[in-house]
């Protein structure tokens, strides 16, 4: 076995990197300042969160349209945007999602909610079916968290989709929701029963309950149906 050195002193001269052993203390630091009007301070529609991507997201350095980019808005117990986080950059038509990226920088600023968002660089915002799987896994994920996942608002050309609506949609069909449905647990705070009296365009569902309390929600999935009707 020949052990002859192919460059003789190279070993002496490029040293292996030897990473120490000892731990680090660790803390987070703000990158930048975003000066936001104050229409956009709370994000609790896809059409603000569309707004807030095209202002900040959209304009950050390492912003590449040609690829998929998926961010976070970071949330807090009033709706309020305390940051957004830019997760990761895919290819023209994939990016690598994983709930440990999405949410580490959620907990670590003590967020109470996000807003998760990617584009679509051929300028079409339909969901895939992996954003759809994506979506409820995110879901999941933050239900074990405590943490709401409000949206997945998926940006095209002068286009978005939200995929809270599309699977409030979904809901509103699999448990044929309407107006005269009696429905509990609209929200955490409401135990009793509620009656839909409306559902909006927007799918803002309005109730009302038996002593004259009225009640809203934005959305469906803590919404659950039961099989009799008011009469």
């Amino acid at each position: 076995m020949n052990t002859t050195p192919i460059f003789p002193g190279f070993e002496s001269l490029v040293k292996p990197f030897k990473f120490p052993a000892s731990p680090y203390e660790y803390k987070v630091t703000a990158l930048r300042e975003c000066p936001t009007p104050e229409t956009l301070q709370v994000c609790d529609t896809p059409d603000r969160a569309a707004d807030y991507w095209k202002l900040h997201i959209a304009s950050h350095p390492h912003f590449n349209p040609d690829c998929e980019c998926l961010a976070v808005l970071l949330l807090n117990t009033r709706r309020k945007v305390k940051g957004h986080h830019l997760v990761s950059l895919g290819t023209m038509d994939t990016i690598l999602v994983h709930p440990r990226e999405v949410f580490r920088v959620a907990i670590v600023t003590a967020a109470s909610a996000l807003v998760v968002m990617h584009n679509h660089p051929s300028g079409e915002s339909t969901p895939s079916e992996a954003d759809i799987k994506v979506t409820r896994d995110l879901i999941r994920a933050g239900q074990l968290l405590k943490m709401d996942v409000l949206d997945h608002v998926i940006m095209g050309n002068g286009n978005r989709a939200s995929l809270r609506e599309q699977l409030d949609r979904e809901t509103i069909i699999a448990e044929g929701l309407a107006p005269g449905i009696t429905v509990t647990n609209i929200h955490v705070k409401y135990r009793e029963s509620f009656v839909i009296s409306s559902i909006q365009p927007d799918l803002l569902v309005y109730f009302k309950g038996g002593n004259g309390k009225k009640a809203y929600a934005r959305s469906l999935r803590r919404v659950i149906a039961t099989s009799n009707h008011c009469q």
